[in-house]
């Protein structure tokens, strides 16, 4: 997987950051979802790093050309692995 940073400002006085707590499960399947697509999908873009904002429920994928996709992560999406 590439890099996944998570933009929350709730998460800036936690001493240690637990993904467990930070992530609901929904949406780190939708996260695994989407990186699964891009493998087996079209594998000729690659992601260098997926960054998730928490508040706009969006993830925003960076891929080695520098071309930023972002993509709405509501509960519209039907994530299945």
């Amino acid at each position: 997987m590439a890099k996944l940073e998570i933009v929350d400002s709730n998460l800036r006085d936690l001493p240690f950051l637990d993904y467990k707590s930070v992530l609901k499960p929904e949406i780190m399947s939708g996260v695994l979802f989407i990186e699964k697509m891009f493998q087996e999908n079209i594998s000729n873009l690659k992601p260098v790093k997926f960054r998730y904002f928490s508040k706009e429920r969006e993830l925003h994928i960076v891929l080695e050309s520098g071309t930023h996709i972002l993509i709405n992560l509501d509960k519209s999406i039907p994530y299945e692995l």
